[in-house]
């Protein structure tokens, strides 16, 4: 609901004599919008009598600046931390999916040529893969990722819980609200990639060949693995690690912390898609120094409303894959009984589909125009490489647009206020540059935690 004539009469009454006044720093200008009307065309108003009936016709009260929200140790924390997420989790895909089985995808499959070419023609880069250092680095950091992940997640819910409570409250500007929301948009993209990394760590792959060992399912021998004690020199059994087998065999214990996971995404999911809908105003980009609040339900439009629907459909498409991705019995079901029926005849429940039993490969009337539907609406969704891709860029124009709004907004600036949102010896700056050093610390743990000595528990 937009503002009306009538809230044009309600601001007015308001108008105050300025004829004598030397200083307008304390009023704010208000104009009608409206053509040929009877009413006072303009006039001045206290700015403690701004409100938001005054929003579409008044100046807006003075900028405040708010350095915990858009200070220089804010931002740079969280770009530097957003920066590392990926480059760690991208470190992890590297190393884990170079000499690892045939991928289902054929984008992946195009993908990981220069990966095994690399590994081949590089004599460092093949002894890495193939050396026990392969693995100590992988455990590192697969710690560091899902570390830094959840890092990413809790504090992209914090920021706009914040934001939307200040909403409510009229105590933040469009600016700071476009910057909470500009953050979350990296906490968010930056966690859905470490999905990729804890997904096969904490499940493990679906394909029916590695969910079998010697021709027994693999969760018989999960269960009973996790029946007996591992001792230190069992430590690889047949080449592989048994800490990999038990890892993926702790379903019982790791399933809380997937509900709490998928609880925290479907919270900020919420979040962003309340914060992209006040987003939508058509003059967001236009009154960065104004009160958002009043903003809610005026007229979406322009590019603003452009950028509402992409948010939106991001949203709703992406979020429910990566949840789904988590569930591993759905995964299951899907690779088992759905996955060959309508992709390729990749799947079954032995390995292999039942239209390759039957002399029949591949799916029935595989149309060219069918081909390149499956091949755009699942093989480019549900690709590794694609999703590197599309959060890279996410973080890019994140990345972009937080430093151009700060520059922007810079410009109409004060030198005081400059001053005052550039300084780093507040509370709210210096917290979020000190735990950057967390990450640091998580990867000596890491490193070290994977030379201790196995611990023998004795009842005593």
């Amino acid at each position: 609901m937009g503002l009306t004539h009538d809230s044009f009469l309600e601001c007015s009454q308001y108008a105050v004599d300025v004829s004598n006044v030397s200083s307008y720093d304390s009023y704010l200008y208000c104009s009608s919008r409206y053509s040929g009307n009877n009413l006072i065309d303009s006039f001045y108003i206290n700015v403690t009598d701004f409100s938001c009936s005054c929003f579409e016709y008044c100046n807006c009260p003075p900028f405040v600046p708010d350095p915990d929200i858009a200070g220089t140790g804010v931002l740079a924390a969280f770009v530097v931390s957003a920066g590392l997420t990926i480059i760690a989790t991208a470190l992890h895909l590297v190393l884990t999916r170079t000499n690892c089985p045939e991928t289902w995808n054929p984008l992946d499959r195009v993908c990981r040529i220069p990966l095994d070419c690399l590994r081949k023609r590089s004599s460092r880069f093949a002894s890495l893969a193939n050396s026990d250092n392969h693995h100590t680095l992988v455990r590192c950091l697969y710690d560091l990722v899902l570390s830094l992940s959840d890092t990413q997640l809790v504090v992209g819910i914090a920021m706009l819980s914040a934001a939307v409570l200040r909403l409510h409250q009229d105590s933040i500007t469009v600016y700071h609200l476009n910057t909470v929301i500009n953050l979350a948009w990296l906490s968010s993209g930056v966690h859905t990639l470490t999905l990729l990394v804890i997904r096969i760590e904490l499940i493990g792959s679906i394909k029916p060949a590695e969910r079998r060992e010697n021709g027994r399912d693999i969760e018989l021998v999960e269960r009973q693995e996790n029946e007996r004690v591992v001792e230190p020199t069992e430590r690889r059994e047949n080449g592989r690690d048994i800490e990999t087998v038990e890892r993926r065999g702790t379903m019982r214990r790791v399933k809380p912390a997937i509900i709490i996971r998928v609880a925290c995404m479907l919270a900020l999911a919420t979040l962003l898609l309340y914060c992209s809908w006040i987003s939508g105003y058509e003059k967001w980009d236009e009154r960065f120094d104004c009160p958002a609040k009043c903003t809610i339900g005026l007229r979406k439009g322009g590019l603003p409303l452009q950028w509402m629907v992409i948010n939106f459909v991001f949203i709703l498409w992406h979020y429910p894959l990566n949840i789904f991705g988590l569930w591993f019995r759905g995964r299951k079901i899907w690779v088992d009984r759905v996955r060959y029926r309508l992709i390729d005849d990749k799947g079954g429940k032995n390995g292999k589909s039942k239209r390759k039993e039957n002399g029949r490969g591949g799916l029935p009337r595989r149309t060219e125009a069918w081909s390149v539907i499956i091949f755009v609406f699942w093989y480019i969704p549900a690709s590794e490489a694609m999703d590197v891709l599309v959060e890279i860029s996410w973080f890019s124009l994140g990345f972009y647009w937080v430093f151009t709004d700060r520059h922007s907004m810079h410009q109409e600036m004060g030198e005081d206020e400059k001053a005052a949102e550039n300084n780093i010896r507040g509370f709210g700056q210096l917290v979020p540059l000190f735990l950057l050093l967390a990450p640091i610390l998580q990867i000596f743990e890491s490193y070290a935690g994977e030379f201790y000595p196995t611990q023998v528990l004795v009842a005593l």
